[in-house]
């Protein structure tokens, strides 16, 4: 698992390339992640916080992401380690799309600092808002004429 560290003043923000089979087992891996990085906080804690959130509505919002979150009581900042899978990962629901997973976003943070929790989510939804793709223009229904001809 290849790590990118940044640390801005909202979260601290890492970014993974990440294989799995699902996105629970996912979320898993994440989860130990996270849980690496704070003295004694289990993975499993972390995972299941995860899960009872995901019972509540799936966090995939379209375009292949996801945005798992949940707060964990004892963080000292808001972390977000966003995942690029190195190929399709299939969502437990349904996606708003039908698209399986290309990347997740989790969001964990501390649950006596609302703002800080909701300012990750935001963060998160900004920047990756910035990475999807675009609609594009439907191309014309009938003959195109060519450009016109530059004057000489």
């Amino acid at each position: 698992m290849d790590t990118t560290r940044v640390d801005p003043e909202a979260a601290e923000v890492r970014c993974v390339a990440l294989h799995a089979e699902t996105a629970r087992a996912a979320q898993w891996s994440l989860a130990k992640l996270v849980a690496e990085q704070h003295t004694g906080l289990v993975a499993a804690r972390v995972y299941l916080s995860l899960r009872r959130r995901e019972r509540l509505g799936g966090t995939a919002v379209g375009h292949g992401l996801a945005i798992p979150h949940a707060r964990i009581a004892g963080l000292s900042k808001a972390e977000i380690v966003v995942a690029v899978f190195d190929g399709a990962v299939p969502y437990d629901h349904e996606t708003p799309d039908g698209e399986p997973l290309r990347m997740m976003a989790l969001v964990v943070s501390d649950p006596a600092r609302p703002r800080e929790h909701l300012a990750a989510l935001s963060l998160v939804s900004r920047t990756l808002a910035k990475l999807q793709p675009r609609a594009s223009t439907p191309a014309p229904s009938g003959p195109v004429a060519p450009p016109p001809s530059a004057p000489s």
